[in-house]
């Protein structure tokens, strides 16, 4: 690995010239014992000649005699202060007996007497491995990569820069040029363990399981001691849907009694991630802490699930939490959510009810029960849970909406009425309940009461979106010959919620009343785009575009309208409340 420098100085004595130059001769002809002969004549004569100390040196390293040759180069820097060379050379014969640290200052000497000298020799490729080294234990990250990759410039087979300026890359997330060091290493040494490592960490995180445990599985064959390369192997295999060759070699570590607290936590919330939190919680055994770590991070994996209406893998998360401990009436009442989504009634609310044994004040837990009996018609037991709610909670709003919806759809009209007004003296901006008493006052064809609630609330809320939609809504079923107060109402609700697709339904029957037919049929195409299943919509559509005379328009929108009319289930108003469910 030595770099030396066998050039002559024209400084030297001429009386020595002769003895240097048949020294130098020697030299390049690998005759290292007869230029150390003429060598020492030579200082026997001329004991101060920097050049002849240092080609000294040469010899004694290619002997096999590194402290020699270091004495020998450190002399001629004595001599010489100046002398670039010798200290390159010090450096190199300072790596063979283990000095780097020495080794990296004689280098950084040299470099600074004559800063292309390490670009100036293609054996220079050692010394910028090894100031790349330094420089990246400084932190100086920049410098290292530029040593490194003069390294590999110079020698583009030195693995040692190669895996080096790889690791480097890696740690400061530049996966692409890592990966690039790492396929080069590999294509000179397919065996390589470090590079085949690195390389399949990168597949695994770009998802390339294929590649990433074939390069992992080649490095675990070459070290079997190594427990990150079994970690990272085991969870490509988890991750590629490999759960047997995963629980493999998980039984081998665990066999060999390697699979420490920390691998099974992460192993653990690999399983859980990927689907399989039975096998996570098994990894987290019966220790305290990994329990309990794995238990919050299942419960918090199907909040997740459940918001991307993932139901079924929250509900097996929450399955597998509750069995790992004591749940909380929160574990149960997400576990309720989910089922309630499932249409698993019974299950559902057997969570409901476990979550308010545990917490008995909970309004949201009354409220989504009360929902569950709505949602499979039978409004009275709804009415008990949310009578019973609001024993427990007089003053809570949600609850006199739920118990006025059920009042509604057990058809206590009256009733329904006053719990609702009830609510909306609890909180005059409660949206939910304007939705659920605009629909008993419409239906119960109330509408000059519903008429002056509605312009009340206007005025107490400005900003009221649902106020606005009510009141043009009711004003145009009043008097549909004059819909330009219903069109002002309509576009104020939709200038407040742009996304309002029954709003732009509404304005678009008044627009039609006014003779727009074009603003009514934009209106009508935006509500179905902000909800594809508003059948009233697509019915009107079917019904302007026939007038236009435009047949395939009008028979696809009829065809939407039938498509939409089936997929109509539930009360609508009931639809409109069920997004409180997954509220907590």
């Amino acid at each position: 690995m030595g770099v030396f420098l066998w050039g002559l100085s024209g400084s030297a004595a001429d009386s020595g010239q002769a003895l240097l130059a048949g020294a130098s001769a020697k030299i390049s002809l690998r005759d290292f014992s007869g230029a150390r002969v003429i060598l020492t004549r030579l200082l026997s004569q001329q004991p101060n000649f920097a050049e002849a100390h240092n080609l000294l040196g040469v010899c004694a390293a290619e002997l096999g005699n590194p402290q020699a040759a270091a004495s020998s180069f450190r002399k001629a820097i004595e001599l010489k202060p100046g002398y670039a060379g010798a200290y390159l050379n010090l450096a190199s014969a300072l790596l063979k007996t283990g000095q780097q640290e020495e080794a990296v200052e004689a280098i950084n000497h040299a470099v600074a007497l004559q800063p292309n000298i390490l670009a100036t020799d293609p054996q220079a490729f050692t010394m910028n491995y090894l100031l790349g080294l330094h420089f990246a234990q400084l932190g100086e990250v920049k410098l290292a990569v530029e040593r490194f990759q003069s390294s590999v410039r110079l020698k583009p087979n030195f693995t040692p820069a190669r895996l080096a300026l790889g690791k480097l890359l890696l740690a400061e997330r530049h996966e692409g040029g890592a990966l690039k060091q790492f396929e080069a290493i590999l294509a000179l040494d397919p065996n390589e363990p470090s590079a085949l490592g690195n390389a399949g960490l990168i597949y695994a995180r770009r998802a390339d399981y294929v590649r990433s445990i074939r390069y992992l599985g080649r490095a675990y064959e070459l070290d079997q001691g190594n427990t990150a390369l079994a970690l990272g192997l085991a969870e490509a295999r988890i991750r590629a849907g490999q759960t047997t060759e995963a629980d493999g070699l998980i039984s081998q570590l665990e066999s060999a009694g390697r699979l420490t607290e920390e691998t099974r936590r992460v192993l653990a919330l690999v399983w859980l991630n990927c689907g399989h939190p039975e096998k996570g919680a098994a990894l987290a055994g019966d220790d305290p802490p990994l329990v309990g770590e794995f238990r919050d991070a299942a419960v918090k994996q199907a909040r997740e699930d459940f918001l991307h209406s993932n139901y079924r893998t929250a509900a097996g998360n929450l399955e597998v939490a509750k069995k790992m401990g004591a749940p909380g009436a929160e574990v149960h009442r997400l576990l309720g959510n989910c089922y309630y989504e499932l249409d698993e009634p019974k299950q559902a609310s057997d969570e409901f009810q476990a979550a308010l044994r545990l917490d008995p004040d909970n309004e949201q837990t009354y409220f989504n029960l009360g929902m569950l009996y709505l949602k499979y018609r039978t409004p009275e037991l709804a009415t008990l849970v949310f009578e019973h709610g609001l024993k427990e909670l007089p003053n809570s709003p949600l609850l006199w909406v739920g118990l006025g919806l059920s009042q509604h759809l057990a058809e206590r009209t009256d009733q329904a009425e006053s719990s609702l007004k009830k609510a909306l003296g609890l909180d005059p901006g409660l949206t939910d309940a304007y939705v659920v008493l605009g629909d008993i006052l419409e239906s119960a064809n109330k509408l000059p009461d519903a008429l002056e609630i509605f312009k009340s609330a206007i005025e107490r809320r400005p900003d009221l979106y649902i106020g606005y939609f009510y009141y043009g809504k009711i004003i145009l079923k009043m008097n549909e010959s004059k819909p330009t107060e219903a069109v002002t109402a309509l576009r104020k609700s939709i200038q407040l919620r742009p996304e309002f697709a029954e709003a732009h339904y509404e304005l678009g029957r008044a627009l039609e009343q006014t003779g727009d037919a074009a603003g009514a049929i934009a209106e009508y195409k935006e509500s179905t785009l902000r909800d594809p299943a508003l059948a009233g919509s697509q019915y009107r559509l079917a019904l302007l575009y026939k007038k236009q005379g435009d047949a395939k328009r009008a028979e696809l929108a009829m065809s939407a309208f039938k498509k939409a009319q089936a997929a109509e289930g539930r009360d609508t108003v009931m639809k409109k409340l069920e997004y409180r469910i997954g509220k907590d």
